[in-house]
């Protein structure tokens, strides 16, 4: 019978998963090689008490199921990173009201207004009716 479990309830239905012999683990003595109180662990290097199994500084290629994946080996700061994508600005037309897709509240886009597509759905507000310049070519000191 279970521990702390004196009488079953006749009521209860019970579902045992396994019938095997629940395995009782002795940490007293503490891994092979290492010493089993806190304070002789303390004083150990930590390599011995922790091994490190692999670097987390190392770059891991992506698994894809099923294909067999060649070992790489690049150290961080090898590689360029990759330019990041050019920011488009628009310059709203109209003075129109649209539906923010992430909230689902009604906003209003004033005329003159400069969004860039980092902050705003280009398209979803095209396709509301939303008419937008692209003023991206455009310098800065020009744009008004």
């Amino acid at each position: 019978m279970a521990r702390g479990i004196t009488q079953p309830n006749p009521e209860e239905k019970i579902q045992v998963l396994s019938t095997a012999p629940i395995k009782e683990i002795d940490f007293s003595q503490g891994p092979a090689g290492v010493a089993a109180t806190p304070e002789e662990r303390a004083s150990m290097p930590l390599d011995t008490v922790a091994p490190i199994v692999r670097d987390a500084t190392a770059i891991q290629p992506p698994r894809i199921p099923g294909q067999a994946q060649p070992a790489r080996q690049v150290a961080l700061g090898d590689e360029k990173p990759a330019p990041a994508p050019k920011v488009r600005r628009y310059r709203v037309e109209v003075t129109k009201q649209f539906v923010d897709r992430t909230s689902g509240s009604r906003t209003t886009l004033r005329e003159g207004k400069e969004i860039t597509d980092a902050h705003y759905n280009i398209r979803d507000l095209q396709q509301q009716g939303v008419r937008l310049k692209d003023i991206t070519d455009v310098p800065l000191d020009q744009a008004l």
